[in-house]
């Protein structure tokens, strides 16, 4: 069960870390003498700006968080191999 709980964490994780998302802004232009004309979008990028943790990329948060909880359950293993001997 453990191991079908971690398998759907980290299948969660990796997919939320892979999206980017995009947002459309509605441009609106006015040559001169003529009326404004709004309509035109494209998608733009989000820009990052560097905010202390923010600056991490969540993917390696994800895999960092992944690799310490594959470290406890390899040492809780060894520990319950050593109680049996």
């Amino acid at each position: 069960m453990k191991n079908i709980l971690v398998l759907i964490i980290t299948f969660f994780v990796l997919a939320i870390s892979m999206v980017k998302p995009l947002r459309a802004e509605t441009i609106c232009t006015q040559s001169y003498g003529q009326p404004v004309v709004c309509g035109a979008s494209y998608p733009e990028e989000p820009v990052i700006v560097p905010a202390g943790i923010a600056d991490i990329n969540p993917r390696f948060i994800g895999f960092a968080l992944i690799g310490v909880s594959l470290g406890l359950f390899v040492y809780s293993q060894k520990q319950k191999v050593e109680e049996v001997i």
